[in-house]
């Protein structure tokens, strides 16, 4: 992807998102309810867990930069980095959206869906006004794993740990 088109890509799903609170915005009845909430005691402000998001998702993006994107066939963790960032302010993703972020064709995301569906760790559900609207959202057990991802990276950054140390050859830096 050159440097002109993730600036581009970024504006456009912006844009989707705008577009989609602007369509149903009025129309509470047809945004999906939460299925789950925070954790209680949660330390960490959705704003936090935004950050890690992003970071991890600009990480990927950015070996597009000196290696071709087919390199990097991970659909699957596009959609639930993006499903995650929904849920973090009570939003969900139609299943259009969900494909743009996975950055393949449709036919392939649809197919890292099903799989995700079928791994429970995304749920679909339809809009009670609008049946053709078609909602993704992550299972409680698809937000546990994605935060315990997320928790277990913020830790290596922090100190060594096994895994770490093994990549390094055992130096801690």
């Amino acid at each position: 992807m050159s440097d002109i088109a993730l600036p581009i890509r970024e504006r456009l799903l912006e844009l989707s998102k705008q577009l989609e609170s602007i369509a149903y915005g009025a129309d509470q009845s047809v945004m999906p309810v939460r299925l789950h909430q925070p954790t209680p005691g949660e330390q960490r402000k959705p704003e936090w867990w935004m950050k890690q998001v992003r970071h991890i998702y600009a990480g990927r993006r950015l070996r597009e930069r000196f290696l071709p994107a087919g390199f990097f066939g991970e659909a699957a963790w596009d959609i639930l980095l993006e499903l995650f960032m929904l849920d973090l302010y009570d939003q969900r993703a139609t299943v259009k959206r969900a494909c743009v972020a996975a950055s393949v064709p449709p036919t392939t995301a649809l197919r890292w869906i099903a799989i995700l569906e079928d791994e429970q760790l995304i749920i679909r559900s339809t809009s009670k006004g609008d049946h053709r609207v078609i909602w993704l959202s992550l299972t409680p057990k698809g937000v546990d794993t994605i935060r315990r991802y997320i928790l277990a990276l913020d830790a290596l950054r922090d100190k060594p740990t096994p895994e770490m140390l093994l990549i390094t050859g055992g130096r801690s830096e």
